[in-house]
């Protein structure tokens, strides 16, 4: 009997395996990335849902507006906040299709000053509460250092204190008499654990008349408090408004500033 020779190899030899795992392995990146943009992009549709919610609760008080897309520093509200900016320039790439404002790419004191206290002749708030809110895309964080989300006139503060054992965000509400009424997070967490790095995050912020303070990073809520003294916040003019403000804790783009004369 002829035995006929069986040309089939067994098995895979090491190079055709090599060939295979790399390939598995380019395949399981892909996957990932796209898992995580979905995941991504399906969180920015719930940041810009909440966005919206606010601009149209408070919308008929919206007091100052800016989004850079005419590539300049106006108010596109209508009462004529333009404002200057202090080492930042605009840039592409802001959220959606527009443009952004940059904060310089090495740590250095900046900010973005709205003019809307400094009109002759206005004061375009009714005393009924404050609130804000702005789009943050950061390039670095440095949780040693501080940073101003916005400082408004000193009646309306909310700032990162970067100091060993009580890093925390805060807001202060200027009261009555000139005391103070202070809003923390719990404990110490550093700048960057409230922050997605090279992704759009959205900060807001309140205060009403009733004498609550809320700050919300991302729709979560970090700071709630609804003790301090019920008082009507009466912004004057002359005064002074920067957002964001000093401090290099953030470096990045900022873009869809808002502030209105009520709380949300």
């Amino acid at each position: 009997m002829i035995k006929k020779k069986n040309n089939f190899r067994k098995g895979f030899t090491l190079v055709e395996l090599l060939v295979v795992i790399a390939i598995i392995g380019v395949l399981a990146t892909i996957i990932i990335i796209s898992i995580r943009d979905a995941r991504y992009q399906a969180e920015l549709a719930k940041r810009l849902e909440f966005s919206q919610s606010i601009k149209g609760s408070t919308g008929a008080e919206i007091k100052g507006e800016w989004n850079f897309d005419k590539n300049d520093l106006s108010d596109s509200s209508g009462y004529g906040g333009d404002g200057v900016a202090i080492d930042m320039s605009i840039v592409n790439g802001g959220l959606g299709i527009g443009k952004a404002i940059e904060s310089p790419l090495v740590p250095t004191s900046f900010s973005f000053e709205p003019y809307v206290l400094n009109s002759p002749g206005t004061n375009v708030f009714n005393g009924d509460g404050f609130s804000f809110e702005m789009w943050i895309f950061p390039y670095s964080i440095n949780s040693d250092l501080g940073f101003d989300f916005i400082h408004f006139d000193e009646k309306f503060i909310v700032s990162y204190n970067p100091n060993p054992g009580v890093q925390s965000i805060y807001a202060l509400v200027r009261q009555e008499g000139g005391t103070d009424c202070v809003a923390s997070t719990a404990g110490s967490k550093a700048l960057s654990s409230f922050f997605e790095m090279n992704k759009w995050n959205h900060v807001a912020g309140s205060y009403s008349n009733k004498g609550e303070i809320k700050v919300l990073i991302n729709t979560k809520t970090i700071i709630y408090k609804n003790d301090c003294l019920p008082k009507k916040m009466e912004i004057l003019e002359g005064g002074s408004a920067s957002m964001p403000g000093i401090g290099a804790g953030i470096l990045g783009k900022f873009d869809r500033m808002r502030i209105y004369s009520e709380a949300f």
